[in-house]
């Protein structure tokens, strides 16, 4: 599980580098914790019989809590300035907002699919 959250970290940073044009190395720390707590989610939700959407929004709540607390060690304590929601509406401490968590769902639907794939389970199954 900890070889498939550093891809998925790898793979977070090149989608950031996509789509903002640059990201920094952090970020791939932050996304490789996004996809470990996924995939814990996902065991854990498949053991319990839960379906793909609660799956899926649990592990949306999951980045949210792994961005809010590493936004605020990152860009608010260590002052690294690597993201920055202020301006958008309802954010919280600048360091999340519901836009970014719209944006984090089939981010997280992508992240289930692989954790299935890679251990050897049907996606979208429970």
């Amino acid at each position: 599980m900890l070889c498939e959250s550093a891809v998925g970290g790898v793979l977070y940073f090149c989608i950031e580098l996509a789509w903002r044009g640059r990201s920094h190395p952090v970020m791939i720390v932050v996304g490789s914790a996004c996809c470990y707590a996924i995939a814990l989610i996902n065991g854990a939700f498949r053991r319990a019989g839960l379906r793909f959407g609660l799956r899926t929004l649990a592990s949306v709540g999951a980045i949210l809590a792994v961005e809010l607390a590493s936004g605020l060690i990152i860009n608010v304590a260590l002052d690294m300035h690597v993201w920055d929601y202020s301006r958008q509406p309802f954010n919280v401490c600048g360091q999340i907002c519901p836009l970014f968590a719209l944006l984090w769902t089939p981010l997280a639907a992508c992240a289930l699919c692989a954790d299935d794939l890679v251990c050897g389970r049907k996606p979208f199954s429970h």
